[in-house]
């Protein structure tokens, strides 16, 4: 900000005053610009105002400005559910980040199997259907959020496990 045009000699300090959308405000006493405010959530509109002071007071606030602090690393993905299965698919859906959800450009689906096969498939929305899964397998899924600035935190791991399928022919059949 810029001194006041109107009285600028013997400004005694400036109260910086933010507010974010949920209504938690704080201020802070200075001497000079610049000032700069720490501590703030990623991805979160504050609304800053800034009071010039001399001997005699405080003199007219600044108009409210609103900014947005840049985006971070996504939080962890929480509530992993199934929503269907087949005896080769598993279909499942999941929530968005709590902590820094804004920004999410996609989301990493890893799935494997306890005898270590592992793969992955990248997606943009909060619902994926893996296909080509074995019958009557355990998948351990994680999941990713991930934004421009990078990976989130995992997931906790979902076991699910693909239906049962009809037996193939059975063979070698004799007479012992």
């Amino acid at each position: 900000w810029n001194q006041p045009l109107d009285n600028p000699c013997h400004i005694t300090n400036y109260t910086v005053i933010w507010a974010n959308s949920s209504g938690g405000t704080v201020q802070d006493t200075v001497i000079k610009a610049p000032y700069n405010i720490t501590g703030l959530a990623a991805c979160t509109n504050y609304t800053i105002t800034v009071i010039a002071y001399t001997e005699k007071g405080p003199g007219e606030p600044t108009d409210n400005v609103t900014l947005t602090t840049e985006t971070d690393v996504p939080g962890k993905i929480h509530n992993v559910t199934r929503i269907s299965a087949t005896s080769y698919s598993l279909e499942m859906n999941w929530s968005r980040p709590l902590d820094n959800p804004c920004h999410i450009t996609n989301y990493t689906v890893i799935w494997a199997t306890s005898s270590g096969e592992i793969e992955q498939d990248t997606v943009t929305e909060t619902l994926y259907n893996i296909t080509g899964l074995a019958a009557c397998t355990n998948y351990i899924i994680t999941i990713i959020a991930n934004t421009y600035v990078g990976s989130g935190e995992p997931s906790d791991s979902v076991n699910l496990t693909t239906l049962t399928d009809v037996p193939g022919k059975s063979t070698n059949v004799t007479d012992k």
